[in-house]
């Protein structure tokens, strides 16, 4: 395989940008600890957007993996990614565990947060990724 600019190899830089939901979905019941929601959404507040210029100088683009929640919540830094040219895939809707999740549930799970970023970006993701946890058996692509 030729590479361009002559590179010897290639990568890709996935970023996941979950907030507070991995905590909300481990525990509803977390929602009292952190009230000022201020646990978790260090993240899609100021670190992506900090993260994005620092890719931006580089030159470098990523795949930002972003449960349908948290494009809800953070329209605009979610639109920003997309435009940079950034991909943006669906990582389910409020970063459930597919472990404790049926088959059809783990698809509604990523079909609600898929509409959620269509909604946002006014395109499908590219791409998808359980939010924890597999694919329930009989899941096919």
């Amino acid at each position: 395989m030729i590479w361009p600019h002559q590179a010897a190899c290639a990568f890709v830089l996935s970023i996941d940008v979950d907030a507070d939901l991995p905590l909300l979905a481990e525990d509803p019941a977390n929602v009292e600890r952190i009230k000022s929601r201020s646990a978790g959404n260090y993240g899609p507040e100021h670190g992506a957007w900090r993260l994005a210029a620092l890719l931006a100088d580089l030159g470098v683009l990523a795949h930002w993996f972003v449960p349908g929640e948290v494009a809800d919540r953070y329209p605009d830094l979610v639109r920003a990614l997309h435009a940079a040219g950034h991909g943006i895939g669906v990582h389910g809707h409020r970063h459930l565990d597919f472990d404790r999740l049926t088959l059809a549930e783990q698809v509604a799970e990523m079909g609600s947060g898929r509409a959620a970023i269509e909604r946002v970006v006014g395109e499908a993701p590219s791409g998808l990724r359980t939010p924890a946890g597999e694919w329930a058996a009989g899941f096919a692509v």
